[in-house]
């Protein structure tokens, strides 16, 4: 494991996590808004 290896593994998982709390967070938009 290279220094840039790493690097790209924590690069992956951050897009990754930030996707995933961007759809959470539209999905659970788009419901609040169908309750009101």
């Amino acid at each position: 494991m290279t220094m840039l290896d790493i690097f790209e593994i924590i690069f992956i998982t951050t897009v990754v996590i930030i996707g995933f709390g961007g759809i959470v967070f539209v999905v659970t938009k788009e419901k609040n808004n169908y309750y009101i």
